[in-house]
């Protein structure tokens, strides 16, 4: 069952917190994979950050080139953080 996404889960706290992580992350890749995360985490909430980096490394829009894999760790660790603080964990 999908379950909707916390109202503390904001993926400009993700873009934040995974480009302070990585200096050379761009913002706009950093946003479309957070906003993307938070899909992901609505229906598997328990993805660890590997589980939730290799989703955003395997699923895209069609025709969108594979983010970075940096890009997808980092991006999936801030989420994942971002999503355990919104659900009060």
């Amino acid at each position: 069952m999908t379950q909707s996404v916390p109202a503390g889960y904001d993926p400009d706290t993700v873009v934040m917190i995974a480009c302070q992580r990585d200096a050379g992350l761009a913002p706009e890749t950093a946003r479309a994979l957070a906003e993307l995360a938070g899909r992901f985490l609505a229906e598997n909430p328990t993805d660890d950050p590997a589980a939730l980096a290799r989703r955003l490394l395997a699923e895209r829009a069609p025709g969108s080139p594979p983010p970075p894999a940096s890009a997808a760790t980092v991006v999936a660790a801030a989420a994942a953080q971002t999503w355990a603080a919104a659900l009060g964990s």
